[in-house]
């Protein structure tokens, strides 16, 4: 499996592991993001047992790797519109037309007028319609893409590694949050506050409690500490 998500989809990688699909259980997480040098128990929780490469795609030798893992891979994971991995002579749907499982989770889908348009909560919950009117004008609500998305990201990948043949499982965020919203709603309230940063915020209470947090269990991996071993073994010339 090739991880080329950020470190929020990553949960879409732990939930669909290939234990059925021989030995290709390592992931190749794309270079770290802010959060890899945020808590470190967060980066532990996603990436505990995973294989970590760091390539330079800025050079014809790094974009020439990263094809080699990809076609080595049973299940590739990304979240980039789909024009920035064709950009690097990427595609995924010859991946697939070979056998390969294809996750790409984008905010608006890789089909479409949209489909290299970059989202992120706040706008992909008002594109899904999820927007509250109060006095101080329209507040999207909700942050599909913090969770929903990667459940039916990781339940349609499973669901393709029982099978035998390549899949292309294309998860739009926008679509993912406005049939979630179809819904009925918990009661909760929203009102307007001052986020930490300074600027304005939604808070919303909910009647269900939280459930509580575990602790993280094996340490995650380097940036990079892997990659000579996993080229090694699945990009030999």
């Amino acid at each position: 499996m090739v991880d080329l998500t950020p470190c929020g989809q990553a949960r879409c990688a732990r939930a669909a592991r290939p234990d059925r699909r021989g030995d290709r259980q390592g992931r190749e997480p794309a270079p770290p993001r802010r959060r890899r040098f945020g808590p470190s128990a967060f980066y532990d929780r996603l990436h505990a047992g995973h294989a970590s490469v760091s390539l330079d795609l800025t050079s014809p030798a790094g974009v020439a790797t990263l094809r080699r893992l990809v076609e080595s891979a049973d299940v590739v994971l990304e979240a980039s519109r789909p024009r920035a991995l064709r950009h690097l002579g990427i595609d995924a749907e010859e991946a697939v037309a070979s056998g390969t499982v294809w996750t790409s989770i984008t905010a608006y889908g890789r089909t479409g007028p949209w489909a290299n348009r970059v989202g992120f909560g706040d706008d992909v919950a008002a594109g899904a319609g999820l927007v509250v009117r109060t006095e101080h004008g329209p507040l999207p609500c909700g942050d599909p893409w913090r969770t929903i998305d990667r459940c039916h990201a990781a339940v349609s990948t499973a669901a393709a590694l029982a099978g035998e043949q390549g899949c292309l499982i294309d998860v739009s965020m926008r679509d993912v949050a406005a049939f979630a919203a179809r819904g009925p709603a918990e009661p909760h309230a929203v009102r307007r506050a001052r986020t930490a940063a300074g600027g304005w915020g939604r808070s919303t209470r909910s009647s269900r409690s939280a459930r509580p947090r575990t602790t993280a269990g094996a340490a995650g991996p380097e940036s990079g500490a892997d990659t000579a071993r996993v080229l090694t073994r699945w990009c030999r010339p």
